[in-house]
């Protein structure tokens, strides 16, 4: 007589039994749940295979076929340490603003470009005597390095701001959309950081803990470590006029990022992005996130009261130097 057959389990399941899957791996997407972020992401990973990424750096920038034109590159060198006198040293990402048409690996073909990573590498050179620097008028002279302790914050966010400029000036109240300058680009970000951080230096003031001006992703201090001196360690010496500092301080770096995978910008062009008509970019226009980075001195103020007779020399923000890298494809 025959054995009856058993039935047996296999990975959850009863033999002669088949449960129906309760999540097939095909499923049908709807026309509404086809643009869902979830489905989004999805779709992005299965093409990434066949899409190229590409790389521009803040080096790109300054090369001279990168931008369509004759003028002269407003883009200052990645490698140069500047020093400001104002309380905030503004460090935008310029790859994130600044777009070229072309087929080299930091250009893009289209009109829109899709972002996939956003960084910014900074290095911070703080005041002391054995460096010089050079003033609007040409002169180079030693930095000071003030006696009053300084508080500098290194704070980066995005503005929810867009540029949303139009072809005509009467009604935009400014450059119309393919005359804007990069200082103009510059100057609708910088100028709504710089309120909205001079509004909160008084701290018994009262102000709502949100706003919606900035979005603030990350707080540093930027401050030396010690630890690290190859050198003599900065002291106070008594001079025949007045006292000076001798030694020297570690540098400072550190890097910052934006969450920007999967954003898309359409871009505009303009022609007057030197300034003098003689330079042609594209930039985000439309874009309602615009990265900035900012290192702000706290105690700005507190120097204009302690020096007043040598305001110009102990104003000096540190020597700063940044590179910023985005990664982006344009399929």
């Amino acid at each position: 007589m025959p054995l009856a057959r058993q039935s047996t389990v296999v990975r959850g399941r009863v033999s002669g039994k088949i449960k129906p899957n309760r999540k097939p791996p095909m499923r049908k997407v709807t026309k509404r749940g086809a643009y869902r972020p979830a489905q989004k992401r999805n779709f992005m990973r299965k093409r990434g295979a066949v899409v190229e990424t590409k790389r521009k750096t803040h080096e790109d920038l300054r090369d001279p076929t990168f931008f369509a034109g004759t003028g002269e590159n407003p883009v200052q060198d990645h490698m140069e340490f500047k020093i400001y006198k104002s309380e905030h040293v503004m460090m935008n990402p310029l790859t994130y603003y600044l777009w070229s048409q072309g087929l080299s690996q930091s250009q893009h073909v289209g009109q829109a470009v899709t972002l996939k990573y956003l960084k910014q590498k900074i290095h911070v050179r703080f005041p002391q005597p054995s460096q010089a620097y050079t003033d609007e008028s040409g002169t180079t002279s030693n930095q000071i390095t003030p006696f009053i302790p300084q508080r500098y914050e290194l704070i980066w966010g995005f503005v929810p701001v867009s540029l949303n400029l139009g072809g005509n000036a009467e009604y935009t109240g400014g450059p119309t959309a393919n005359t804007v300058d990069l200082d103009q680009i510059k100057a609708h970000v910088n100028n709504r950081v710089q309120d909205y951080f001079n509004a909160r230096k008084d701290d018994l003031r009262f102000i709502p803990k949100k706003d919606s001006n900035i979005r603030i992703l990350g707080r540093r201090k930027v401050r030396p470590d010690m630890r690290y001196v190859s050198t003599a360690p900065p002291t106070v010496t008594d001079g025949f006029t007045t006292d000076s500092v001798v030694g020297t301080i570690p540098d400072y770096k550190t890097s910052v990022s934006w969450p920007v995978k999967g954003k898309k910008l359409w871009l505009e062009q303009t022609g007057n992005i030197d300034g003098g008509n003689k330079l042609i970019a594209m930039y985000p226009n439309y874009s309602a996130l615009l990265p900035f980075c900012t290192l702000v001195n706290w105690n700005h103020d507190e120097l204009k009261l302690a020096y007043p007779d040598t305001t110009d020399q102990f104003l000096r923000s540190p020597s700063i130097a940044w590179n910023d890298a985005i990664y982006f494809t344009d399929s």
